[in-house]
């Protein structure tokens, strides 16, 4: 019988996660012309492979009320999904391209997409188009590296909010996970 060779100390969220200070933050009243700036100096800022796609929102008092993720902005910045509603909950159901087309004609949706954009960049807030995270989304830095992949996989994230002491203290993107879990397989002999 073989024996597999354990880690001493297994990684946990708060060794792969990027840190607050490097990730994209806005407060509630920023124009998404202004977000969308800090979200292109985060990357410079990151040196990451993989760029960074979440602004994170606080209020004055400097907690999180919010996020805003690729599907938060295209959605904010056509007005007709505000007619349709939950869009998130919507994507999961597994509609149709008949269906999905209809609702596009019916609500009018993109019919002249890049137009207006910079109008609706300069005036729109972030508040206004940004999603609460839910409970399922947030993990605590201590934790496992297996918890937080479980987490992504079983929910289809794209990242975790990583907390410290009950307050927010970076991300985990499944990028990144990713990138470890391939770094790891190309250093195995098959």
């Amino acid at each position: 019988m073989s024996e597999r060779k354990s880690e001493v100390n297994p990684p946990t969220i708060g060794t792969m996660m990027i840190p607050l200070s490097l990730c994209a933050r806005v407060g509630e009243e920023t124009t998404l012309h202004d977000a969308i700036g800090v979200l292109f100096d985060t990357h410079q800022e990151l040196q990451s492979p993989y760029k960074s796609r979440v602004l994170l929102v606080f209020d004055r008092k400097n907690h999180l009320v919010g996020k805003v993720d690729p599907l938060d902005l295209i959605a904010g910045v056509e007005d007709g999904y505000r007619r349709i509603g939950d869009i998130k909950s919507i994507s999961h159901m597994g509609y149709t391209r008949e269906f999905m087309k209809m609702m596009i004609d019916s609500h009018r949706l993109w019919q002249d997409p890049l137009s207006d954009i910079c109008r609706k960049a300069a005036t729109r807030k972030v508040g206004d188009i940004m999603s609460k995270p839910a409970p399922e989304e947030f993990v605590n830095e201590e934790d496992s590296l297996a918890e937080a992949m479980h987490r992504l996989a079983l929910g289809h994230l794209p990242y975790l909010i990583v907390t410290r002491d009950e307050k927010v203290s970076g991300i985990l993107r499944m990028d990144d996970i990713f990138g470890k879990i391939c770094d790891e397989i190309r250093k195995c002999e098959p």
